[in-house]
């Protein structure tokens, strides 16, 4: 059991090791915890009372009424695989380096949606875990902006960091949309299918994701404190916990539309090579 522990936390900080953003005692110390747990409560209700609103128009939303039933393609099989692949060596390495809870963070858990909706047959769980994953996908283009490589020693390690990011920001997507099973784009319910999906990225952290920071002393996703590369945190301070699920909205849209620029020029040159041919 011990060696367990030691391999979701046990290698966060030591004595002679501490990182700020990784967490420990510091970043524990930076906000009390009244502040965090109130706020994540109000914050969480708000959520599900959004994404109650918010399902009756998706539940019609061409997104979760087209291809209903059509199955993955070969090529979709494959890039699913490598999408649950990387997530299982690079939960290896987290365990190894006592690191392991910080697969709980987003830019992890994206890849195994990615994974599922590529790997089964289109069905509407399937549809509204794709359409979460689009909203989830700006912490994988953040971390690609603002990378955090501390604590990757292992040989290969930060170079998987590149592969896995690449993958969840672009190879996936990408999969997903170009596959014909997935990305029924509508302006009518964009509104509705981009607060349920952020909404549900709200409440993973906020309902799951701060107690495991507050049991670890692990910093996921910024739970215990402040992010150092956060160029609104020197004007806000820790009320960045409370105006990031606003402008952090807006840079998941940003990431929605990279995704949804990319696919519509890919699907119009698929398509004029097929009418060359």
């Amino acid at each position: 059991m011990d060696i367990v522990l030691w391999g979701l936390y046990g290698n966060i900080y030591t004595e002679a090791y501490e990182h700020f953003s990784d967490g420990g005692p510091k970043c524990y110390q930076d906000m009390t915890n009244t502040f965090r747990i109130s706020i994540s409560t109000i914050s969480a209700i708000i959520c599900i009372l959004v994404m109650k609103k918010c399902w009756a128009k998706i539940e019609v939303s061409q997104e979760l009424t087209r291809a209903i039933g059509k199955k993955p393609s070969c090529f979709e099989y494959l890039v699913g695989l490598l999408c649950w692949g990387t997530f299982a060596v690079q939960t290896g390495y987290k365990l190894y380096t006592g690191r392991g809870v910080f697969m709980n963070n987003p830019c992890h858990i994206v890849l195994l949606m990615q994974g599922y909706a590529l790997l089964t047959t289109k069905h509407k769980f399937s549809a509204v875990i794709f359409i979460c994953h689009l909203r989830w996908l700006y912490g994988v283009f953040a971390a690609l902006k603002f990378p955090v490589v501390t604590g990757l020693e292992l040989p290969l390690e930060v170079e998987l960091f590149w592969i896995e990011h690449l993958i969840g920001a672009f190879v996936g997507p990408l999969a997903l949309t170009l596959g014909g099973r997935f990305f029924f784009f509508e302006w009518k319910t964009f509104f509705a299918h981009q607060m349920f999906g952020w909404d549900s990225h709200i409440l993973y952290q906020r309902i799951y994701m701060l107690p495991m920071s507050l049991m670890t002393w692990a910093n996921l996703n910024f739970m215990l404190c402040r992010p150092d590369h956060d160029p609104f945190v020197p004007y806000i301070g820790n009320w960045y916990y409370v105006f990031s699920e606003i402008y952090l909205n807006l840079v998941s849209v940003m990431a929605f539309v990279i995704v949804f620029t990319l696919t519509w020029v890919l699907r119009k040159i698929i398509r004029y090579k097929e009418k060359q041919d």
